[in-house]
């Protein structure tokens, strides 16, 4: 028998599937392809035995079978087949202010949104102290109440459960023996869905059980999660989070509950294809291709069907770089459901400049850039017409009974509507040209829904009842179809003009979709594969030419032929104080790696570092990292058995610590539990709904439950939207913010960031959220001129690492510290007021101030006589009269808004630096010596540490650093109080004004598809520096701070140039290269934005390849005085040789609000 040298790649898509037999030397030897059937094994089993009859190959040649899948992308895509899922956080007090889910757009959530538990457990970043302890008791409350809810999928997340999994482990498995004991008495007391629904009727709605309507309704429906012969009808799932993402927990959790809700599915799909091999005579093991180009088991896929999302696309993009030889242009793989786009750089699919989105819902999966739209060879075609009737309603209704007799009902029951919207949902005969009905010109709707693998029995051609793309290519001749002609296709009822509109509308949305991957101006080759490519025209706009390879039909199952193996480590580890130690921790995650690579199937002497990321974690002393490594290798197939029986896919938790054994959970109850920190102020977590778990113990605590509707953000409004949006103002001149001003004010405050303050995605989330809950108006931005002289204004925000907040959300440490600093504040000015009388420690209620009208005169000229606190300042009637940023860049520049709303303040339109920068004495209010101590820092666990006093603002930032890393490297933060005349004289003005400036700049060139940099430049009152690709980025961590240089090299303009960039956190020096000409420097704003989005890059997020724009912009005066320069200027940051040279002076900027 011939040895067992080739390979089968097979790509099994919701409409067709295709099989392509390859040689060791990676040549096409034969390929077949047919049509998906609903269970998957006979369309797999007619493609392999097709190309290996194409081939004239046996079986027995076959070492290994790798199968691309889109049926689970499609399912997300189109929101069917998903089941609902249980999300259990394992997170203590932390990360309460942003809930699970929350993160995904509304029809997803609540199409698998099923529940939402915040319970005990969690580790801070380095995976060894812990948030909490996970509360068993609590764990089996919370399991009964999912099985009474019907709801079989459950998800484990525990925050920095990727660099500790124990757990999670233990939660899930005291979750599954709970939840299967529950749901094995459930179906033993009876097993119809009826009796089911009685029984929870008699059991009674208890504190924190689901809305009975929600409970009946999964109850009756019929289960999703049908298992194989032997198993119970219906399966319970637990998914844990660590196995599917990486660190960043709002990510991680939404590719968990997507993964989660398509295990049902995984377990009909797997065992269908292992099936199929079976049926075809092969005995080559089974592999599926992930959507990092890496194969994944059939076990894995069975854990984490949600590694396959877009391997696809990826495999079509590797196949038509193969295929064409064609190493830069965009590939256009039109499938029978959806049609993924992506560019090709180098040979190699172009990397996300951000992370991946899946089904609309935010994940850190490091997936290749593509637009995937709803257009396949199955895709349904629709024909709107809007009618303007001549003879009134009834001959209008009438004419179109006439058209279509079955759909009398609904046009006859709109009949009396002027301009009715009539929908042909499928073809049928023509509208009649009637004398007394007018219509518009022709229009066609192509997809997004697709008759899928039903294409050869519903498709017209097919002799079906579904008018669908492909009948209007064979229509119009485009494509050939065995059995069909275009006579047919019209005779069947679809008219040739309809078959025209159709096919304009689908040549417009490839050229859309063209276009929106396009970084630049200009034609760019188009490689068109997939079994749809006859769909794609001859020419599109933007293509330099539209090219159909040969086995453009089967480029996808090329490229799944030629995928390998990959392990990946993600953590976060302290690297150490010299080279040798770095070296010697990076050396053990790239074996750990290696050693996953292996474990998965990877041959040993094949491996290599694909990928390195080393990132310090920024504004913390020490040398913690978070390192990723990549490795990869070529697939052994000389040990294909052992790794399909024992192999583990990158992150398996057998490589982590070993599952807690059901009853070995802590039942300990966490610190502080549930309730709130200890200092009083209560964790506000409103959403609809919420109750409190039940437990079976009396010592087990409360876990915070939330069931539908969940709460969590709009959807997103588009470029254009935004572009149009204009500021709303009450009649007194406050500016009310909506969800439009609050995305442009995040990206502002991120451009503002100049690579540090941490990216404001998250205080972004929170801030639509609090402004969903409190309501219009809620949020409220004024002018620092109406402050009065005497009331006081409030920093609030966050001191630590933004990576570690990635991953540790918070809770309200930001609202704590406030009012701890006023506390501490009113307590200082009491015993000033009555040197007689001791402070009351239960000082600190909050006394709010109406807004007065215009008080005092705009900003004193920078560092002259500016006042100093006197004991006439102190009075303790002074009320809280509004909050505001202590920085406007990153997420701290959002915060104050949360803040605000919550406690029913406005927030100035102002900061106290202009920018982001990384200590605290570089604070204007410092700068200009206005006392910043009383200050406090708060932790999720309800810690608080006040500085009463301190010798300066420099003492402050040595007190509180090392203090930050105690509590956890993140905790909210807040500064003494200003009053009104301070803040005039010390604050930058109207910073979230230009914030929301900045942001509408990208929101009109992102519209109009014009030059992001140049308008955020223009906005900005400053340049564009440079413009080009990064080729080098070194980092180390020095004095608790993420220093590093960046390199980039020039493109257009600046073709043949390069820059260098050093940054502590924060862009510090742009030098010109070679010449090493220094081009901007601090405190002027050294911006980082990738060139075809305008979006902000922070230095933790720079890599090698992102195109990025550098934009100079000047900062306030505030900021360049002598005196300011002393603290802020090169110097300050080590650049003693560098001279502060203003790159053009701030234009004068007029604040929004009046």
């Amino acid at each position: 028998m011939p040895s067992a040298c080739l390979r089968i790649g097979v790509d099994c898509g919701g409409t067709n599937t295709d099989a392509v037999v390859l040689d060791q030397q990676d040549r096409v030897l034969g390929w077949a392809k047919a049509t998906t059937t609903e269970d998957v094994l006979g369309g797999v089993v007619a493609a392999v035995n097709g190309a290996l009859k194409n081939a004239a190959r046996e079986p027995g040649e076959v070492a290994a079978v790798m199968l691309g899948t889109t049926q689970f992308v499609n399912a997300a895509v189109q929101l069917r087949g998903l089941a609902r899922v249980a999300v259990v956080r394992l997170c203590g007090p932390a990360t309460h202010a942003v809930p699970p889910c929350c993160d995904m757009p509304p029809g997803l959530r609540a199409l698998v949104g099923g529940c939402t538990f915040l319970a005990g457990g969690g580790f801070e970043y380095d995976g060894r102290n812990e948030l909490s302890p996970v509360d068993a008791a609590q764990m089996r409350g919370i399991a009964r109440q999912i099985v009474a809810a019907g709801i079989r999928c459950i998800v484990v997340s525990g925050v920095f459960s990727p660099v500790n999994a124990s757990q999670e482990q233990q939660a899930a498995t005291v979750l599954a023996d709970e939840a299967g004991a529950a749901l094995a008495a459930l179906q033993a007391s009876d097993s119809s869905s009826a009796s089911g629904a009685a029984s929870s009727s008699e059991a009674g709605l208890q504190p924190g059980n689901p809305p009975a309507s929600l409970a009946r309704k999964q109850q009756t429906e019929p289960a999703s999660t049908a298992g194989t012969a032997g198993q119970p009808a219906e399966q319970l799932f637990v998914c844990q989070s660590h196995q599917v993402g990486q660190l960043g927990l709002l990510e991680r959790e939404n590719a968990a509950v997507l993964n989660a809700a398509l295990l049902p599915l995984a377990h009909r799909v797997v065992p269908a294809c292992q099936a199929a091999l079976a049926a075809a005579g092969l005995s080559a093991s089974l592999w599926f291709t992930g959507n990092d180009g890496c194969l994944l088991s059939t076990g894995d896929v069975l854990r984490t069907p949600v590694a396959t999302f877009q391997s696809g696309p990826v495999n079509s993009l590797r196949g038509a770089a193969l295929l064409t030889g064609i190493q830069d242009g965009i590939v256009v793989d039109i499938g029978g459901t959806t049609t993924d786009v992506g560019v090709l750089v180098g040979g190699l699919p172009r990397p996300a400049p951000r992370n991946a989105e899946l089904a609309g819902a935010r994940t850190n999966f490091q997936m290749p850039d593509m637009l995937s739209i709803g257009l396949g060879g199955g895709s349904r075609l629709r024909f709107p017409l809007t009618d303007v009737k001549r003879g009134g309603a009834a001959a209008g209704a009438a004419a179109m009974q006439a058209a279509h007799p079955a759909a009398a009902g609904a046009s006859g029951a709109a009949g009396g509507t002027e301009g009715a919207q009539n929908t042909q949902d499928l073809a049928g005969p023509a509208l009649p040209a009637t004398e007394h009905l007018q219509t518009r010109a022709l229009h066609c709707t192509v997809g997004p829904d697709s008759v899928g693998c039903q294409l050869a029995r519903e498709a017209l051609c097919f002799g079906g009842q579904a008018a669908t793309a492909t009948d209007a290519a064979v229509l119009l001749g485009c494509m050939e179809v065995a059995g069909a002609s275009p006579a047919a296709v019209e005779a069947a009822g679809l008219r040739r003009d309809q078959a025209e509109a159709a096919w304009q509308a689908m040549q417009e949305a490839l050229e859309r979709a063209v276009d929106e991957v396009k970084t630049q101006a200009g034609d760019v080759p188009v490689i068109v594969v997939g079994g749809g490519a006859p769909l794609c025209g001859a020419t599109l706009a933007g293509a330099s030419g539209v090219l159909r390879p040969a086995h453009a039909s089967v480029a996808n199952a090329v490229g799944a032929a030629i995928a390998q193996v990959g392990g990946t480590v993600d953590a976060v580890v302290d690297t150490g104080p010299t080279p040798a130690s770095r070296a010697a921790a990076l050396a053990m995650l790239q074996r750990q790696a290696t050693a996953r690579a292996v474990a998965a199937g990877a041959r040993p002497g094949s491996c290599r570092v694909a990928a390195l990321e080393e990132v310090p974690l920024a504004y913390l002393p020490g040398s913690v990292s978070r390192v990723r490594v990549k490795v990869i290798g070529e697939l052994a197939v000389d040990r294909l058995g052992a790794c399909q029986e024992g192999g583990v896919a990158p992150g398996h938790p057998s490589l982590e610590p070993a599952p807690a054994q059901a009853g070995t959970a802590s039942t300990a109850p966490p610190p502080s539990a549930m309730g709130g920190p200890s200092h009083g102020h209560t964790n506000r977590v409103e959403s609809p709904g919420q109750l409190p778990a039940p437990s079976d113990s009396q010592h087990a605590t409360e876990a915070v439950a939330a069931w539908p509707p969940l709460p969590g953000r709009s959807e997103e409004p588009s470029w254009a939207a935004l572009a149009a949006w204009q500021p709303q103002l009450s009649p007194s001149g406050e500016w009310l913010l909506e969800e439009p001003d609050l995305h442009l004010i995040a990206i502002g405050c991120g451009i503002l960031g100049c690579g540090g303050g941490g990216n404001p995605d998250r205080a972004l989330l929170k801030s639509q959220m609090e402004l969903q809950r409190r309501g219009a108006g809620s949020m409220r931005v004024i002018s620092p001129a109406r402050v009065a002289d005497r009331h006081l204004v409030v920093d609030a925000g966050y001191m630590g690492a933004p990576t570690v907040g990635l991953e540790k959300l918070d809770s309200d440490q930001a609202e704590a510290a406030l009012l701890a600093t006023l506390e501490a504040y009113q307590a200082e000015q009491s015993t000033a007021a009555a040197p007689g009388n001791r402070a009351s420690s239960g000082a600190g209620a909050v006394a709010h101030a109406a807004a007065p009208g215009a008080a005092g005169s705009a900003a004193a000229a920078a560092g002259a006589g500016l006042p100093k606190e006197g004991p006439g300042d102190r009075s303790p009637a002074a009320p809280l009269a509004a909050v505001m940023a202590g920085e406007v860049g990153g997420g701290n520049g959002i915060e104050p808004l949360v803040v605000g709303a919550r406690l029913g303040l406005p927030v100035v339109d102002g900061d106290l630096m202009g920018r982001a920068f990384p200590e605290l004495q570089m604070m204007t209010s410092a700068i200009y010596e206005v006392p910043v101590a009383a200050a406090a820092l708060a932790d999720e666990k309800g810690n608080v540490v006040v500085v009463q006093r301190a010798a300066g603002a420099s003492w402050l930032e040595r007190l509180l650093r090392p203090l930050c890393t105690e509590l956890g490297c993140s905790a909210g933060f807040s500064a003494r109080p200003l009053t009104g005349a301070q803040l005039r004289q010390v604050a930058v003005p109207h910073s979230l004004s230009l914030a929301w400036l900045l942001g509408q700049a990208v929101a009109v060139a992102r519209a109009a598809k014009q030059d992001a940099a140049a308008a955020v430049a223009a906005a900005g009152g400053g340049c564009v520096l440079f413009t080009g690709k990064v080729v080098d980025v070194q980092r180390r961590t020095s004095g608790g701070f993420a220093r590093g240089q960046l390199r980039l090299a020039g493109a257009g303009a600046h073709s043949g140039c390069s820059m260098r960039i050093d940054f502590q956190n924060e862009n510090l020096v742009a030098y010109r290269e070679p010449a090493a000409a220094v081009v901007a420097s601090v405190p002027d704003l050294i911006c980082c934005i990738e060139s075809e989005t305008g979006l902000p890059v922070a230095t933790e997020e720079l890599r090698y390849g992102l195109r990025a724009a550098v934009l100079g912009l000047p900062a306030h005066p505030l900021l360049t005085t002598p005196q300011a320069l002393l603290v802020v200027g090169p110097a300050a940051f080590g650049h003693g040789d560098v001279r502060f040279a203003p790159l053009t002076p701030r234009p004068p900027l007029a604040g929004i609000p009046g």
